[in-house]
């Protein structure tokens, strides 16, 4: 498996067993991860820059993931968010997760840990051909 060094990650799941077995998964990939429980402690630690990737559960108590969506990317809207949903979405939200973003990556609970890792890097692989480069 290709080592990811350097890609750094923030997570956000409610779930507290989803939230280590991820993250350890992701970890060994390669990637830098910092997990969160909750929508508000993840904006708090979200900077431009600061992670290549989000992935966010999108039925969370308090602030959801959409809600989280909408506030990184009016702080930075070229870092990519990938959704995890352990529900069917309603239309209303999967409508909703559309109009945020047509391009929007949603992935369902449970997944294995090979096929996320393999939507999570054809994200970053999106983002790396899609982003300018500055020539400073």
């Amino acid at each position: 498996m290709s080592r990811e060094s350097g890609k750094r990650v923030l997570l956000v799941d409610d779930e507290m067993d989803i939230l280590v077995v991820m993250k350890d998964g992701l970890q060994k990939a390669g990637f830098s991860v910092r997990a969160c429980r909750d929508s508000v402690t993840a904006l708090e630690n979200f900077a431009p820059g600061r992670y290549d990737l989000v992935i966010t559960d999108i039925r969370m108590p308090g602030m959801n993931g959409l809600d989280l969506y909408q506030k990184i990317k009016s702080v930075d809207p070229q870092t990519p968010v990938i959704f995890l949903s352990a529900y069917d979405m309603s239309s209303a939200e999967l409508s909703f997760a559309r109009r945020l973003d047509p391009d929007a990556v949603i992935i369902y609970k449970p997944v294995g840990m090979k096929e996320f890792l393999a939507r999570e890097k054809c994200c970053l692989a999106a983002r790396a051909l899609s982003s300018p480069r500055s020539s400073s």
